[in-house]
């Protein structure tokens, strides 16, 4: 089995240092259950703070790609792998270093998943739902943090969408494309990461914008995006892909939420 590791990060080195320092922890867990090569890449995307890990690097000074175009440069320099782990650099294991040992065996004993998400510290749409299964549960939407994809899946419904470079449509989008193309996507119930939060834009030495900004264009770039892409209904569109078992309806919950022309971020 071939695994790939691709963690992206904005001038933030050090958060790349922190999840380095425990993902061969990580590895080793999972390691004890399947013999698997792994492959992990950092894309620096646009750093003037590069790491000495084995990266690659891309011309990006006004971060106008974001963190997805990290994620889709970095799957394009990797060979095809049987899975995908894809991390943002303020993702922490220290609370659970058996996370991916978890998502592994919930992807493993189901074949049909394409995508699993462990639980995080971020609340999100149908995160804390249950299904019959204890260690897992199907989910509409998840929150892009630290997705664990299958190859076949990845390969069959592509990569994620490089408009939705500040990342929020990208929660919707590609589970979205996942359900249409028969592929189910998870939450491993038996596992919880901790998401630090709030660590790139606004952040000195990041050469980003404000976070007050980022939270008010990453909900103006979902909406629009997926307007463009699916049409004004894409809440009601995206709902039809669902199995009647998905009991909590994230599609739905963002539309509602992006729709929303008053949306005000909190300062954080």
């Amino acid at each position: 089995m071939k695994l790939g590791v691709v963690v992206v990060h904005r001038n933030r080195p050090d958060l790349v240092e922190r999840l380095m320092d425990q993902l061969p922890i990580v590895l080793e867990m999972a390691r004890r259950n399947w013999e698997f090569e792994d492959t992990v890449l950092v894309v620096d995307c646009g750093s003037t703070h590069r790491v000495e890990y084995p990266h690659y690097w891309y011309p990006d000074p006004d971060f106008t790609g974001g963190k997805t175009r990290g994620f889709i440069e970095g799957m394009k320099l990797l060979p095809p792998q049987d899975y995908y782990l894809l991390l943002h650099p303020d993702v922490c294991f220290s609370s659970d270093l058996s996370a991916l040992k978890q998502m592994l065996r919930v992807a493993m004993r189901n074949r049909g998943i394409g995508l699993v998400s462990p639980h995080t510290t971020n609340p999100f749409f149908g995160m804390d739902s249950t299904g019959p299964d204890p260690t897992w549960h199907k989910t509409a939407a998840s929150d892009f943090l630290a997705w664990l994809i299958r190859g076949e899946a990845y390969r069959d419904v592509g990569p994620i969408d490089g408009r939705f470079s500040l990342g929020w449509g990208t929660n919707a989008d590609y589970p979205y494309r996942l359900w249409k193309r028969g592929w189910m996507v998870a939450y491993c119930d038996a596992t919880r990461v901790h998401h630090l939060g709030g660590t790139t834009y606004g952040i000195e030495g990041t050469a980003t914008k404000s976070r007050r900004q980022y939270l008010l264009d990453a909900r103006l770039e979902a909406w629009t995006g997926m307007c463009l892409k699916y049409g004004d209904d894409w809440g009601e569109l995206m709902s039809e892909a669902l199995p009647r078992d998905v009991d909590v309806n994230g599609f739905m919950m963002l539309w509602d939420l992006w729709s929303e022309e008053a949306f005000i971020p909190a300062d954080v």
